[in-house]
């Protein structure tokens, strides 16, 4: 009986430094993911932050090139800004040649002007405005959501974004705009800013 007993207590005992064991594991996990998401936070805070505020401060008003002219420059800055992050931290080499395309083209630090009348139809001014503010109200959704807990994910992730943001007012130009060297500019933007869309969409999932 005595034996019996012993090789009981020895059981249980096994089965709670088990459980403990498991326990402290799943711990360790969680715990690991939730720094790691934390610190993928901490790293496009600033990033993200700024992103919102460009697109807060510079809202459109319906003059097509005005829009898309003052649109270029602060898109360009969160795009390097972006992308720096990507080639200091991230790892997959597709998305960091994109990143190293962007910050390739860093010294565009000019604001983009335009001569073209400012004075458009209130049909046209009502149609590029909601396809303007309804690009800027889906990117800030997209910068205002939670970080993901990986580095490339989330660089593709708002980066994603920022084309297709780039891609509606291109295409707003195109349709409505008047300045001819800007719809050059749109149509290029556009072309380019599909290809990386269809590029990264893979890899935010």
């Amino acid at each position: 009986m005595k034996v019996l007993r012993l090789i009981g207590l020895i059981l249980v005992g096994q089965l709670v430094l088990s459980h403990t064991a498991s326990a402290a594991i799943t711990s360790a996990a969680t715990e690991s993911a939730t720094t790691e998401s934390a610190t993928t936070a901490d790293i496009f805070s600033k990033a993200k932050n700024s992103y919102v505020e460009r697109i807060e401060s510079q809202p459109p008003v319906g003059s097509v090139d005005q829009d898309f002219a003052g649109f270029l420059l602060p898109q360009h800055f969160s795009g390097v800004e972006l992308s720096r992050i990507e080639l200091s931290q991230g790892h997959n080499p597709t998305l960091r040649n994109i990143a190293a395309g962007i910050v390739a083209h860093s010294d565009r630090s000019q604001p983009v002007t335009t001569k073209a009348n400012p004075n458009v139809s209130p049909t046209v001014a009502h149609a590029a405005t909601k396809a303007l503010a309804t690009a800027d109200s889906q990117a800030r959704e997209v910068f205002q959501a939670p970080s993901t807990s990986s580095i490339d994910k989330e660089f593709a992730r708002l980066m994603d974004a920022h084309h297709l943001r780039a891609i509606a007012y291109a295409q707003a130009e195109i349709d409505y705009g008047k300045d001819s060297h800007l719809i050059k500019m749109a149509h290029s933007i556009l072309e380019n800013q599909i290809k990386q869309h269809d590029v990264m969409v893979p890899l935010t999932r």
